[in-house]
């Protein structure tokens, strides 16, 4: 095992609401689980929790967590994001993943970089996203971004049509105040969470697909730049590990 490239142990596990439980098998992290695998369908219980706070069961550990359902272009997957660990629960999931740690199958080039804590200010970071769609006008937030695309968060009914494949049309506002206009990308993921008060949010993966000449111009000033930023987050996150 290459121990910098083991992102992820595999193991069973046990998902607990109340009085109902599932045992599941994925990939984990200190982040949460991935690739859920799934013999048969999902209850019609679990399918109801998307969105909703759940408990993961991990030999001697219990983690709280949120049950989330990842859309892609060959159908879904489940994912389990974690809430507040504390370094006890960190240290065991550490250390599987040091002794039985395996490598994903895909690696990101570059990190995605979040819009909050490790902000530059000489960095132009898109945080204002309009998307144009079925004749109207969405404002959306960027969560983060990365060289070849962005993710984007939706509130309510805000782009519910919009599937996996999708092509949409936007403009992107930095933090410099500089709008890069009529920029496409492919919609790659989305992933959609009901909050306990009702309300839903949906976040979409989108890859840069295509530029006018201009904001070639643009984007390739702000490459480097972007570039620079990643490799120092890549290794900051390298060292915390």
């Amino acid at each position: 095992m290459d121990s910098m490239k083991a992102r992820f142990f595999q193991s069973n596990f046990d998902l607990e609401h109340g009085k109902h439980k599932i045992n599941l098998r994925g990939l984990l992290s200190e982040q949460g689980i991935t690739k859920i695998f799934l013999t048969g369908t999902v209850p019609d219980f679990w399918k109801a929790m998307i969105g909703q706070p759940v408990t993961v069961k991990l030999d001697s550990l219990t983690i709280a967590g949120v049950l989330i359902q990842q859309f892609v272009e060959l159908g879904s997957y489940y994912e389990v994001r974690f809430r507040g660990l504390d370094e006890n629960q960190k240290s065991f999931l550490r250390q599987r993943t040091t002794n039985e740690g395996i490598s994903p199958g895909w690696q990101r080039e570059f990190p995605r970089i979040p819009l909050g804590g490790l902000a530059d200010p000489e960095l132009p970071v898109p945080n204002l996203c309009m998307v144009r769609f079925a004749d109207q006008e969405f404002f959306v937030n960027v969560l983060n971004f990365t060289i070849g695309g962005i993710r984007i968060e939706t509130i309510e009914n805000s782009l519910g049509q919009v599937r996996v494949g999708a092509i949409l049309h936007f403009d992107l506002i930095t933090s410099t105040g500089e709008i890069i206009g009529n920029l496409s990308g492919e919609v790659r993921n989305l992933s959609e969470h009901e909050h306990t008060d009702k309300s839903i949010t949906r976040s979409f993966g989108i890859r840069f697909v295509d530029m006018d000449p201009l904001n070639e111009r643009k984007y390739k000033a702000y490459k480097k730049l972007i570039k620079e930023y990643c490799l120092i987050l890549q290794k900051r996150l390298v060292k915390e590990k």
